[in-house]
């Protein structure tokens, strides 16, 4: 089937016509299947979520970001993607003079904390060639919340979803802690770097901030709403399942 599937590509890559194509959840090696992709030469859509990236072919992958021309949309949902190679991709369709108004979808691909500061490291530096950035349910807490929220510029779609819980903020304190309000802490230091965020990009439209059965923020969301009360311009806000009471 992936033969054929591969032939297909051949095929179909001398006329140019074909500029989407969704290949999620075929159980494909992202590393060879990338490799036939660099010869759609107006490949602008791309999704190769639920697939599984093999080491010795990451290369393969980072290549083709690397070349394509064309490309605005890629997507590698939970792809048990390590931080290393998002990293890598990222910097790579960064640093690509070809590409702009990049739409990234990174979710389910789960970094912790400390990826999602890598993460906005490499961010940082993206002089507003991302528009669109969906980081659900990557395990970010409100350290690596705070660190992308204060590194994004120029985006005008944010997924936060299903990344932050109250119990990361307790785990967050320390047990010597004895003020209560210290306990909110990194809540309210993650609220204050989406004002910024808010602040950096005006062209911010649509922010989706939802709270699953394990992460949610529960009442303390009131700070949330306190600290960007004059985000006026959003077209779209969901932050669901966050039992705030």
């Amino acid at each position: 089937c992936c033969d054929a599937f591969y032939k297909w590509i051949d095929v179909v890559s001398k006329n140019g016509l074909l500029n989407r194509l969704s290949v999620a959840q075929m159980d494909l090696s992202i590393g060879k299947c990338c490799a036939a992709f660099k010869k759609l030469p107006n490949l602008q859509y791309l999704n190769l979520s639920r697939n599984r990236l093999d080491k010795s072919a990451e290369s393969e992958f980072i290549s083709l970001v690397k070349s394509t021309k064309t490309l605005k949309v890629l997507r590698v949902k939970d792809c048990n993607l390590p931080i290393e190679t998002i990293k890598r991709v990222t910097e790579a369709l960064l640093d690509n003079p070809s590409l702009s108004q990049l739409q990234l979808d990174f979710s389910r691909n789960f970094i912790g904390e400390k990826g999602g500061e890598a993460l906005a490291a490499v961010l940082f530096k993206s002089k507003n060639k991302v528009k669109a950035l969906n980081l659900r349910g990557m395990g970010l807490g409100f350290r690596g919340g705070t660190s992308i929220a204060e590194s994004v510029f120029g985006i005008t779609y944010l997924n936060f979803d299903d990344n932050f819980s109250i119990e990361f903020a307790k785990n967050d304190i320390s047990s010597s802690s004895s003020q209560p309000q210290q306990l909110l802490s990194p809540v309210v230091s993650f609220c204050r770097a989406l004002k910024v965020m808010f602040d950096n990009n005006p062209s911010l439209k649509a922010f989706s901030f939802k709270g699953s059965t394990h992460n949610k923020l529960e009442h303390e969301l009131i700070h949330f709403f306190r600290l960007v009360k004059h985000m006026n311009y959003l077209t779209f806000l969901d932050v669901r399942n966050h039992s705030c009471g």
